[in-house]
């Protein structure tokens, strides 16, 4: 079953509430780089209405309803980047905000959620989980594979797209954003129960650039990239970035 951004956002944060149960206990009683070229399949529709196609990538016209998900399943992230995103889920009389920041780089993966009154931190080499208030110590965890470092982040990936069924699918296309530099994107629209997802693939980085789901005109969940990095392991900005409280650093299982 297929996981839409309000999922992420509600689901998931359920099963992140689970985890975090063991925390209290544990815790004394406490909560730019190569781009990858994509091969699309064959054809045919227009881009999303209303939209400007980016005249260079008049490939990526031949996107529509029946090979989005071939296209997004051939895509694959950047081994190595740093990636900020602010998210925001709203229900009624309340909301809640954060700031997500990623880092990723092979197997090992860092996510800083920083909300209004804690920061949260997931460090991962791959098979082992470690799980941190700021300013507190870590709790390591073995998950079983039910729950990945992404599902505990919170933040759809395009994998999570390309499980979508086909008959939910409302909407897809290539697109230009009228915003900042243009961003070129691959644009989904999905319908799951009486919610409207809505996708955004940045094309250059292959990464989710926006997202926003809907229960009829009322906006349930909005996603926005502030910026990101596509690196190479040797690079500066890595340094220090995979660490738990302690200074551990932590490298790739068996290595």
């Amino acid at each position: 079953m297929r996981r839409s951004a309000r999922t992420a956002g509600i689901a998931l944060a359920a099963a992140l509430l689970a985890v975090l149960a063991l925390l209290v206990v544990a815790l004394l009683g406490i909560r730019g780089g190569t781009r990858n070229t994509i091969v699309l399949p064959d054809p045919a529709a227009p881009a999303e209405p209303g939209l400007a196609p980016a005249p260079a990538e008049t490939l990526f016209l031949a996107i529509d309803r029946g090979n989005i998900q071939a296209a997004l399943d051939a895509m694959n992230r950047p081994s190595v980047y740093h990636q900020v995103l602010s998210v925001a889920s709203f229900w009624q009389g309340g909301a809640s905000e954060a700031v997500v920041e990623l880092w990723r780089s092979g197997p090992l993966a860092r996510a800083r959620i920083q909300e209004v009154q804690r920061t949260r931190c997931l460090l991962t080499d791959g098979e082992t989980l470690w799980l941190w208030y700021e300013g507190g110590s870590a709790v390591a965890l073995t998950p079983d594979g039910s729950v990945s470092f992404d599902d505990l982040v919170g933040i759809p990936t395009y994998e999570t797209l390309t499980a979508i069924p086909e008959g939910d699918i409302l909407d897809a296309g290539f697109l230009t954003l009228d915003e900042q530099d243009g961003v070129s994107c691959l644009y989904i629209a999905a319908r799951d129960g009486g919610i409207e997802d809505r996708y955004w693939v940045d094309t250059a980085t292959q990464l989710l650039y926006r997202a926003d789901a809907f229960q009829d005109t009322e906006q349930t969940y909005r996603l926005r990239q502030q910026s990101c990095e596509v690196l190479s392991v040797a690079d500066a900005a890595m340094d220090g970035v995979f660490q738990l409280p302690d200074g551990t650093e932590i490298t790739p299982s068996g290595a």
